[in-house]
């Protein structure tokens, strides 16, 4: 009846896997599934159904046998499953973790790896011992002293993209003073007292005092100066950012590294039920991203969190110095409209991005098993079955993907209208203080 029931649906060119086969029945050499593999199975079926016979008698053994994952797929039929109450367990506990402790258990993990703890000292004899201990000592100090490196170099560029608009500003206010008209046409120097009322705090008054009464190659010193200042101070910025980013890849692929080298051995460790039951091309899939999205968590657990919020505080405390409480009021409204929609739209599509993720990694797990197993598609000819599934699966990862840039189009869009509201509004408090006179061109542009 077994062999029956093989020869009945292997006629209907539906696929069977090597655990569907060996379900139908005990695993000997006379059973039916085994006569029906060795008559109508490949050379390559064959050793694939002696080494499944081997390993189901060596668990009824040890008395830890359990029915594999039963599954027909193919023709219109639906995938059919029967799954064991240790699966079921598993994904009852799994669910029960919460996203924020899933978030907190990764933020936590990472952490380690970008202020890694150092190794006690041991009493041990052994050079070997001792030896790994002080290499894993050298490693976590040089990974501590790239990360202060590269934290410093990102607070200097965060101040100096900060000092660069009133460089900008003070060349502006600066360049009228030296027309024809306020230099009485005659004279390229002007006092020192408007000079130093239209610069920066921080730029010493000798400094003021010596360019404004010279000049440099037939060109007023100070805008001259301020000209290159301006100039200067946008390549530090440049300069300091990528510096930044040179320091921490070290600390960042060292990460990857790790993880994925431990990722790589618990997916070793785990127990046979789920490598008989894998999807290999997903679960490659599944690695690859993680692997390469841990330079992005780290980047934004080092450099964007704090350090943001550093600099909103910073460029509210100028604005507020510099123009009063309304500009300061405005650029915090902007940014906490600016927060508050991406934060609601992020959670929103959030959805729409996990879907796409999902069904790439279906698409890509299909590719890969099926040319893994490349004989048995043939020998059922299966290929059209393959191809139809294959493209259902393009076609709901092509939903969710127009789903997914029709809501980043959305997001990118109300962001550059939130700035652009917020910087009209400030443009336009400049510009009432301009006509009444307590606000210079400089600042409009600042």
């Amino acid at each position: 009846s077994y062999h029956h029931l093989l020869s009945s649906l292997s006629s209907r060119n539906q696929r069977l896997h090597i655990a569907s086969i060996s379900c139908l029945a005990p695993p000997s050499p006379s059973s039916s599934s085994s006569l029906f593999v060795q008559s109508r199975g490949g050379g390559s079926l064959r050793q694939q159904y002696q080494r499944r016979c081997n390993r189901q008698q060596y668990h009824k053994q040890k008395s830890h046998y359990h029915h594999p994952q039963f599954a027909i797929r193919g023709g219109a039929s639906s995938t059919s499953s029967i799954t064991t109450d240790n699966t079921n367990d598993t994904n009852e506990s799994k669910e029960a973790v919460s996203a924020s402790q899933k978030n907190w258990r990764i933020a936590k993990e990472l952490g380690r790896h970008v202020w890694p703890p150092l190794p006690e000292n041991t009493t041990s004899d052994n050079a070997n011992i001792n030896g790994v201990v002080d290499s894993e000592r050298e490693h976590a100090v040089a990974m501590r002293q790239r990360v202060i490196a590269s934290v410093s170099l990102m607070l200097a560029g965060k101040g100096v993209t900060i000092a660069t608009p009133f460089m900008f500003k003070a060349l502006v206010d600066t360049l009228p003073m030296y027309s024809p008209a306020a230099a009485d046409g005659a004279s390229h120097t002007l006092d020192a007292t408007a000079a130093t009322s239209n610069l920066p705090t921080f730029v010493p008054e000798i400094l003021v005092d010596s360019l404004t009464t010279s000049t440099l190659a037939g060109v007023p010193a100070l805008p001259f100066v301020l000209l290159l200042s301006y100039g200067a101070s946008r390549t530090l910025s440049s300069l300091f950012q990528e510096s930044r980013n040179a320091v921490f890849a070290n600390v960042a692929q060292s990460a990857i590294r790790s993880v994925g080298r431990s990722t790589f051995d618990h997916v070793h460790a785990l127990d046979l039920q789920f490598h008989l039951n894998r999807n290999t091309g997903a679960l490659g899939r599944i690695i690859e991203r993680g692997n390469r999205s841990i330079s992005f968590v780290l980047n934004a657990m080092v450099f964007n969190t704090v350090p943001t919020i550093l600099e909103v505080g910073v460029v509210t405390g100028c604005m507020y110095y510099q123009f009063g409480m309304g500009h300061a009021s405005t650029v915090l409204a902007t940014i906490g409209a600016y927060v508050g929609y991406t934060v609601g739209i992020t959670q929103w599509r959030t959805q729409f991005r996990k879907d796409m993720n999902r069904l790439n990694n279906k698409a890509s797990g299909k590719i890969s098993d099926s040319l893994l197993n490349y004989e048995t598609v043939k020998y059922f000819n299966n290929e059209k079955h393959e191809g139809r599934t294959y493209e259902s699966t393009l076609k709901k990862y092509q939903t969710a993907a127009l789903q997914a840039q029709s809501s980043l189009a959305m997001l990118n869009f109300g962001q550059s209208a939130i700035f652009t509201v917020g910087m009209t509004t400030i443009m336009y408090l400049t510009a009432k203080e301009f006509v009444a006179g307590t606000a210079t061109g400089g600042g409009l542009v600042l």
